[in-house]
């Protein structure tokens, strides 16, 4: 598997930001401001088969926000996407026959609408957790990304589940902001912030619920028409979504640098600058992935300290602790809390 990072081109214009310049153009945004920078050009816009770069969508976005400076852009963006008939990936989605297929289908094909963030796959014994983090550096818009993907996947629930019990929950890696009262009136959910990673909860009951436009032969059809549009390119992931991949396979043993490095055939230096140009560092993924691991060991699986420091790789469980705390802030306990 080649990983990606911001300058391949690898997203369809068509999916990923036509809908977001359309309604920027609505509230009265310059087409010219919003393409500035970008490699994006006006004539792009009317091919269905456009690629673009992630560097140059994740300007589009900066320029988005710049035009558009309202507080529920991610939102609304979201909501006109769902209701585009032209758009495959999402309408494919809509015609599923219920969540659960829709989620396997999505992280399955989502080299075809917008793999920039890596969704990870956990649960405990009530409910499945969507772990959100970008699968590249997204240049500041890391919050962006993930409230229009969290939208996305909110406003699927809302359209094809119109009396929907129980509810997900939704956890961000982000303090409360002033303009929480967006979150409520979108999403139609309290969300919860501050946590270690933003996340997903749904309740099990609620993958298989069965949706309101499932079309089992409308559903097929789309899949083969966007697994027909993916070559080897559309099917990679992106740079930093494949070493938390092998960090997380070797533990509890540590994967060196040089191991790293040598799998994507470049040196020590070479990677170190890649990373560097992802906004991170080698130690500052390596600590990502432990930390991510521990939280979910042990709220959702409830395992002890010492077993937890035994999986990541500790001697025992005072290093463990210790390590937490760096990570987080907070001791192994505060996971037992729910977050704010």
């Amino acid at each position: 598997m080649t990983p990606f990072d911001g300058d391949d081109k690898c997203l369809w214009l068509a999916s990923c930001g036509r809908d977001l310049i359309d309604l920027c153009l609505r509230r009265d945004a310059e087409l010219h401001r919003l393409l500035s920078n970008t490699r994006i050009f006006p004539a792009h816009l009317a091919a269905d088969d456009h690629r673009i770069a992630g560097r140059d969508w994740l300007n589009l976005v900066r320029n988005c926000r710049r035009q558009v400076p309202v507080d529920d852009l991610a939102f609304v963006a979201a909501e006109a996407m769902l209701a585009n008939r032209d758009h495959a990936f999402l309408q494919m989605l809509q015609c599923a026959p219920d969540l659960a297929r829709a989620l396997r289908v999505w992280h399955r094909l989502r080299g075809s609408f917008l793999p920039l963030l890596q969704i990870g796959l956990g649960g405990g014994d009530r409910e499945l957790s969507l772990y959100l983090r970008p699968a590249i550096g997204l240049q500041g818009q890391d919050r962006f990304v993930t409230e229009l993907t969290i939208s996305l996947l909110l406003g699927l629930l809302r359209h094809q589940l119109r009396e929907r019990d129980p509810t997900p929950a939704v956890e961000l890696a982000w303090p409360c902001p002033a303009d929480v009262e967006s979150y409520r009136l979108h999403w139609r959910i309290e969300p919860a912030f501050d946590a270690p990673v933003s996340r997903v909860r749904i309740p099990y009951p609620l993958l298989f619920q069965p949706f309101a436009d499932a079309d089992a032969a409308r559903f097929a059809a789309l899949q083969t028409r966007l697994r027909a549009r993916l070559d080897d390119g559309g099917r990679r992931v992106g740079l930093l979504e494949f070493l938390r991949r092998r960090l997380r396979r070797a533990l509890p043993q540590t994967l060196a640098l040089e191991q790293a490095a040598a799998s994507l055939s470049m040196s020590r230096s070479s990677l170190k600058r890649m990373l560097r140009q992802h906004g991170t560092s080698y130690g500052e993924l390596v600590d990502e992935v432990r930390a991510e691991l521990a939280w979910t060991l042990l709220r959702e699986r409830r395992w002890p300290n010492p077993r937890v420091a035994q999986r990541l790789g500790y001697a025992n469980a005072h290093n463990f602790r210790r390590a937490f705390k760096r990570w987080t802030g907070r001791p192994p306990s505060a996971a037992l809390t729910p977050a704010r």
